[in-house]
């Protein structure tokens, strides 16, 4: 069987109980054009070829894309990016009546496995942090690079950026030990549900709990779906390491800039940090991108890891 897109999208294992090659759209038309000029055409089955070291990781098309509606954009999603394609994984036999031990699985059912098994090691490395503080760790040290040293493109080969993958791919070594962690509490979320004009059920009145700017919940990123001429935002980082020094990626067509621009705490201590962002020439009602980095200083043992996180704001009238 010869199973082919209807329209431009990955390419995925599945399973099927005769043999059967998936095709893109692309190449589903060329073989249908084929077979109408040449009717008695036949096919055969050839062994696979090994193929090693190919480009990875890239955003699969059916990952989900932001911006998040909640917010107006002032809180990016998704937060990061995990595998989650043709995971070889094990399969209930009886799940589907399919009668076997392991699959090639995708999507969420995948990526979210993994996240959970690193934030499990996390705890274990750290069993007072907050949840929060693991999310922060996984989200600052994530790579927005592939295994060549190039920046992570969607499965078109377009550039992906920050409402593709967030903070980018997990990289669980340098997760391990952050530095910086950004914290927030079941109150701050309350407050920022507040600030977005919902209400979670259950939860105090918005009149007891107050409200803030969305873009100000102090999560590992800064979203602002609406920067009309220049916003300042805040972050409190709490220091788990050692002195750290900010540096600027800021997105085309604005200035950023950080006050303080060097953090010195003792282990422990937090300190909130103003970040504004102002247009110049950046389009209007155009998602431009960006970063900041915390780099430590270079002490004696073992060094923790830069701290980034990523910027999305969108200039408006």
């Amino acid at each position: 069987m010869i199973l082919g897109n209807t329209t431009p999208s990955s390419i995925n294992a599945d399973l099927h109980f005769v043999p059967t090659v998936h095709v893109s759209n692309a190449e589903r038309d060329a073989i249908l054009s084929y077979i109408t000029t040449a009717p008695a055409s036949t096919a055969s089955l050839a062994a696979g070829v090994e193929e090693l070291g190919a480009k990875a990781p890239l955003m699969a098309a059916f990952s989900s894309r932001g911006p998040a509606i909640a917010g107006g954009g002032d809180l990016i999603k998704p937060d990061i990016t995990a595998p989650g394609v043709d995971v070889l994984a094990a399969y209930a036999p009886t799940s589907g009546g399919y009668g076997h031990d392991f699959d090639y699985l995708s999507g969420t059912s995948m990526s979210g496995p993994h996240m959970a098994g690193l934030a499990a090691l996390m705890i274990q490395a750290h069993a007072t942090w907050s949840p929060m503080r693991i999310k922060s760790s996984l989200m600052t040290t994530a790579s927005v690079l592939d295994n060549t040293g190039s920046p992570i493109v969607n499965d078109d080969g377009s550039a992906a950026g920050p409402l593709n993958y967030g903070s980018g791919h997990v990289s669980p070594t340098p997760a391990l030990n952050p530095g910086l962690v950004f914290d927030s509490t079941a109150t701050d979320w309350q407050r920022f549900v507040c600030g977005t004009g919902a209400r979670i059920p259950g939860t105090p009145q918005c009149s007891v709990t107050g409200s803030i700017d969305p873009s100000n919940l102090n999560v590992a990123s800064i979203g602002i779906g609406r920067l009309q001429g220049g916003q300042a935002v805040t972050r409190t980082v709490n220091n788990v390491g050692t002195r750290y020094t900010v540096s600027v990626s800021a997105p085309p067509g604005t200035t950023v800039t950080v006050n303080p621009a060097v953090v010195t705490l003792g282990r422990n201590q937090s300190a909130t940090v103003t970040i504004t962002i102002t247009r110049t020439t950046a389009p209007l009602n155009a998602y431009k991108f960006g970063s900041l980095t915390w780099t430590p200083e270079t002490q004696s043992g073992i060094l923790p890891s830069t701290v980034r996180i990523p910027i999305a704001v969108k200039p408006v009238a």
